[in-house]
């Protein structure tokens, strides 16, 4: 079974491309200079809904206008998805003629999960200062009232036993 590729190896067809693009679990987006949307993926649409020709020629931002031609820059956007609100972490490159490509996962639970884990160290963190303030006070007055006992005139042993 030949594929469409096969006979060409530098050149990919139209519909090679976007069966590549359609296989990734990621979100794909491509855009023109001026922001509007050329081709999106299958894993796109399941999180934005649509079809694809709903999505071409839409005007489509995530973050600031993209830097230098080639390099890729990363950055979480909040946005809204047919399973709600969820957190995606796109990294978006510019291209030569102009426009970027932007791969996009949804981190939304890598979030929550280090939110959770702050929220965790923060209890504990309380928490421990709660504690050793409360041993810290009774402690402190202990140690007084034995240095008071001290300087009583005690018998050599009762001092040992106080320096113990």
């Amino acid at each position: 079974m030949t594929r469409e590729w096969d006979s060409d190896p530098g050149e990919m067809t139209a519909s090679s491309q976007r069966a590549l693009l359609d296989a990734m679990d990621e979100l794909v987006l491509a855009r023109d200079a001026s922001g509007r949307v050329t081709e999106v993926n299958a894993a796109f649409l399941k999180a934005f809904g649509g079809e694809r020709q709903d999505w071409i020629g839409r005007w489509f931002a995530v973050a600031p206008a993209p830097g230098t031609t080639g390099q890729a820059r990363r950055y979480d956007a909040a946005m809204r998805t047919r399973d709600g609100a969820a957190w995606i972490e796109w990294s978006e490159t510019t291209l030569v003629g102009g426009g970027t490509i932007a791969v996009g996962r949804d981190v939304s639970e890598e979030r929550r999960e280090r939110a959770e884990a702050s929220e965790a160290a923060r209890g504990k963190s309380v928490f421990f200062a709660s504690v050793t303030h409360e041993l810290r006070t009774p402690l402190s007055g202990a140690l007084g009232a034995a240095a008071l006992l001290k300087d009583s005139g005690l018998h050599p042993d009762q001092a040992a036993y106080l320096e113990a």
